[in-house]
């Protein structure tokens, strides 16, 4: 698996990051690259997939002053969250809980149980859990559901598909987050 290294000054963080985010990569790591400049320098990890030439094409087209270089990855590190995933508990009879976790709900509780895949999203994020109980107290069969910034897709969709008849489409920057909100609603017949 190939890496993307973007070394930019710490003051530059943000846009370079939001830069990635554009690319449609799934996750930014920012490391300390190390000191001794007025302005320090940080480095942003990231993945864009293994075409050399696609991902040299976009690093191209950076700033000059971001410097950049490709790394191998090992792909188990990609994983290594997983071991730490926990249930996240939306109200008090609704839990979100990841796929691959055990969990045996008492009676009376909804289990959404979501797995993102190579996505970001495990349902914990505050602005999923305000949208999870909005939508909880919104949604009915037959209901439209329009997920903008959708992410992995699943949490919100897992709750669309409890109710019969139940749409959903969701948008994202991101075209493996959008493939896997696809499989996910494909799934539940939405």
């Amino acid at each position: 698996m190939l890496g993307l290294v973007v070394t930019v000054p710490a003051s530059e963080a943000e846009l370079a990051s939001d830069a990635l985010w554009a690319l449609g990569v799934v996750a930014v790591e920012e490391r300390e690259a190390g000191s001794g400049t007025e302005d320090h320098l940080v480095e942003l990890w990231t993945s864009l997939g293994d075409d050399v030439d696609a991902i040299t094409r976009e690093a191209e087209a950076f700033p000059k002053r971001w410097r950049w270089r490709l790394v191998e990855i090992d792909p188990s590190v990609a994983d290594t969250w997983r071991r730490h995933a926990q249930p996240s508990w939306i109200e008090r009879d609704l839990v979100v809980v990841p796929a691959w976790l055990p969990f045996e709900a008492p009676d009376g509780i909804t289990v959404v149980r979501i797995e993102p895949g190579s996505t970001f999203g495990l349902g914990d994020h505050p602005t999923t859990v305000l949208s999870l109980r909005a939508v909880r107290r919104a949604l009915f069969s037959g209901a439209t559901l329009l997920d903008v910034g959708c992410g992995s897709g699943r949490a919100l969709t897992r709750l669309a598909g409890a109710f019969p008849g139940s749409r959903f489409t969701g948008v994202d920057v991101s075209e493996r987050a959008l493939e896997n909100a696809r499989i996910e609603a494909r799934a539940l017949g939405l």
